[in-house]
């Protein structure tokens, strides 16, 4: 991406091709961006910021006292205890936001402390698989949330 190929010294087939490739990866891209927000979105106790030029989703978790309590009874942070459960559940990997990186990361994207976050990678899975994977993780939300109401 930083030193492309050019026509100058490259062929008109390796520049095309490199420019296809190029935009069919940020299509995906924006296209994943755009359907994380819409989902994530539309889950009852999340809220996702529109994503522009990032490769991960940070969404609020706006957790019930019922899902808190039961984080502690395990000994677990609220937001790791969400993502622990949607890992044992689907397969989904999510890191919580209660890591210090995360937290600074979450904190320069406007997030205050002592609200819950999790992370969502937008470059693991193909788009087919990504739409799966988003289904996936809205039906295990609203579970959770009919558990921990």
């Amino acid at each position: 991406m930083c030193n492309p190929p050019e026509y100058e010294r490259n062929s008109k087939e390796v520049v095309d091709l490199f420019q296809k490739e190029r935009d069919d990866v940020s299509n995906m891209l924006k296209t994943k961006a755009r359907m994380v927000v819409d989902v994530l979105n539309s889950c009852k106790r999340l809220k996702c910021q529109e994503i522009q030029g990032a490769m991960y989703a940070f969404p609020r978790l706006f957790l019930t006292a019922s899902a808190i309590e039961a984080a502690k009874t395990k000994g677990m942070e609220p937001c790791e205890y969400f993502c622990r459960r949607m890992l044992e559940q689907t397969g989904i990997i999510t890191v919580p936001g209660m890591g210090m990186l995360v937290m600074i990361i979450l904190l320069a994207f406007g997030q205050r402390e002592g609200t819950y976050h999790f992370r969502l990678s937008l470059l693991i899975w193909e788009l087919k698989e990504f739409s799966i994977v988003m289904e996936t993780m809205k039906s295990f939300t609203e579970a959770f949330f009919v558990e921990y109401p």
